[in-house]
Formats: structure tokens, C-alpha cells, sequence
């Protein structure tokens, strides 16, 4: 079963999962001057609690959500509670992630293959479409976008 907000697209068995991984390229661009503001900082929202799988400025290795989907035990490198910021992640098609199915634990949260989604649209998506999420799991990078060394 899928779901679709803005640019996200929400897989699910039955919408039923208290937890969610986001598939998904990730990134975000400091603040350059007075006008180029860039991605900003959100707070997470009351009952969620965000893990990641790579710390603050660093790359992530995506295949490590294929290994919690079918079981094994893959600790978060980062865990955000409610209430703290975040930078706002820009957030990008991932291709890597084109074949990875929900299961009864997770549902999954990809971006569509045009356009971009950020963090404050998937924390809208879970309001909005009251989906009850408890633990969201970032898959994408935390990269800064402006000195990053691909």
C-alpha cells in the first residue's frame, strides 16, 4: 500500500507501524548570508524520536536499512528526542532504495524521482495524514552540502 504527500511517498503492509526509515539521498546547505538563509532548523515533534544512521555532517551507509528490515539488529548512530533541532534535510530519489519493501515494523518513507522533499514535510506528512509514527530511522546522509568532498 502506498501513500503520497507532496513529493513523499509512503510505503506500507497495513499502516500500522509505529516506526518508518527514511530511503532517501539527504543533505542540507548553511545559512550563506542575510538572503540565502539556507536549509534552517527544525524541531521535532512532540511523541517522536528521530535516530539516524550517521552522525551530524557525515555520509550514511543506506544498504544498512536492508539489514533492519529483515532483522538484524543495526544501532542508530545519532537519537534525537522530541522537542530538539534538527537541520531541516533537504531530501532526494534515492535509487538504491527503488526495491526495498515495508514489513510489520517498518513502513518506509521514499521521495518521488522528480523534486525534492525536506525533514518538515515528512513531520507534516505524519500529522496530516495521522499516521502515529513513534520512531522515525534517517537512512539519508547529514551532510553539508557547501563542503562535502563527493
Amino acid at each position: 500500500m502506498e501513500r503520497k504527500f507532496k513529493k513523499l511517498i509512503i510505503s506500507s503492509v497495513n499502516f500500522t507501524a509505529k516506526k518508518a526509515l527514511i530511503l532517501s539521498h539527504g543533505g542540507y546547505t548553511p545559512s550563506q548570508s542575510k538572503f540565502r538563509k539556507g536549509s534552517g532548523l527544525v524541531a521535532i515533534p512532540h511523541g517522536l524520536t528521530m535516530e539516524f544512521n550517521s552522525m551530524r555532517n557525515e555520509p550514511s551507509i543506506g544498504t544498512k536499512a536492508n539489514h533492519l528490515l529483515n532483522g538484524f539488529d543495526i544501532q542508530p548512530q545519532d537519537t534525537v528526542l522530541f522537542g530538539a533541532f534538527i537541520n531541516n534535510y533537504s531530501l532526494t530519489h534515492n535509487p538504491l532504495f527503488d526495491r526495498y519493501k515495508p514489513n510489520e515494523q517498518y513502513d518506509l518513507i521514499r521521495i518521488d524521482t522528480v523534486g525534492k522533499s525536506h525533514m518538515t514535510d515528512v513531520f507534516e506528512a505524519i500529522k496530516t495524514l495521522d499516521l502515529g509514527y513513534t520512531d522515525i530511522r534517517s537512512f539519508a546522509c547529514r551532510i553539508n552540502k557547501l563542503t562535502y568532498d563527493f
